[in-house]
């Protein structure tokens, strides 16, 4: 399922996300999906064939080719145990000292979507398509070497097969099962000091989704996070057929709520952050804010 998207297209791209950033709006971006500091954009506008996912840019393309890198070793570490959207790297000279980085994807039908089936169809343990992310999270963190992201709206499902469309979160393990990641482009991004906390939380959130338990449970929260908590219980039952060490629900409700409470006070330091980039620096700050749970821009 392969795509063509070109440089042009991608720097028109850049162009309207910085405008939009700047004016706090998504008018003339195609939006697909939202993460914690990104958006899923479709090209061309009103009729996607593929999507994009922009990176932060950089005065430097060599740190943009080591992230790259670094993904494409994430890649090829969970490629054994889940099928991967076909995904290109794209880095773009914007013209003006900078060089933008996308992942370019297929647009896949909203059907195959997996936050849509779930939504379209009613509840049922051992349903195959939560069988499915469950079994391939628990492949990928048998050897304590790589972790997928099994949250529900990082898959697509069609013909009883499950592809991930997330690989730009790596989680990667050393041989002693401490995290080995690296923040690469993403630390030019933040104030200088910002980044030794943000780096100790990220390792702490690759450390937690490494274990069997803590992988799943990363799932089963992602199903509330959906507005789905009616598949929640289903869910557990299929997930705790396997796990030595079961998932609670209110477990997961007591984490839904601890993380909703995280992110509303990073989006505050972020928009510190923000101010002082637009504000002080003069810059143009690289991000959306979006509260991921609503989906709304802030």
């Amino acid at each position: 399922m392969g795509v063509s998207v070109s440089d042009e297209q991608l720097l028109d791209i850049e162009h309207t996300i910085r405008r939009c950033i700047a004016e706090r709006t998504f008018d003339g971006l195609d939006i697909k999906g939202f993460g914690e500091i990104g958006v899923a954009i479709g090209v061309p506008t009103g009729a996607a064939t593929a999507v994009v996912k922009r990176l932060p840019s950089s005065t430097d393309r060599r740190s943009l080719e080591d992230w790259f890198a670094y993904v494409a070793r994430y890649e090829a570490a969970i490629a054994p145990h889940v099928t991967l959207a076909p995904t290109e790297q794209r880095i773009l000279d914007t013209g003006d000292g900078r060089w933008a980085a996308y992942l370019v994807q297929p647009c896949y039908p909203a059907e195959q979507l997996t936050e849509n089936i779930l939504a379209a169809e009613e509840p049922e343990a051992g349903h195959p398509l939560v069988v499915a992310v469950r079994d391939a999270a628990l492949s990928a963190v048998t050897d304590g070497r790589q972790a997928i992201d099994p949250q529900f709206s990082n898959f697509v499902w069609h013909d009883d097969e499950l592809t991930l469309i997330d690989t730009g979160s790596p989680f990667l393990y050393h041989a002693d099962g401490s995290p080995d990641y690296d923040m690469g482009a993403y630390a030019e991004s933040l104030p200088a000091v910002l980044r030794p906390l943000t780096q100790k939380l990220a390792e702490k959130v690759v450390a937690d989704v490494g274990t069997p338990s803590g992988n799943l449970a990363l799932s089963a929260l992602s199903i509330v996070r959906l507005d789905q908590e009616r598949w929640l219980d289903d869910v557990l039952t299929t997930f705790n057929e396997r796990l030595d060490d079961p998932i609670d629900r209110a477990a997961v409700m007591g984490r839904f709520d601890e993380l909703h409470g995280e992110m509303q006070r990073i989006k505050k330091i972020t928009r510190v952050q923000r101010f002082w980039v637009e504000r002080i620096r003069r810059g143009q700050y690289e991000f959306f804010i979006t509260d991921s749970f609503t989906g709304e821009l802030i």
